[in-house]
């Protein structure tokens, strides 16, 4: 599969969200 660093950032961007949406889970 292909990524591009912009897809790699937009999918770390989304975790980084959703681990900030539920405290203690890392």
């Amino acid at each position: 599969m292909k990524t591009t660093r912009r897809t790699f950032i937009r999918t770390v961007s989304a975790g980084v969200a959703a681990a900030a949406a539920v405290p203690g889970v890392h």
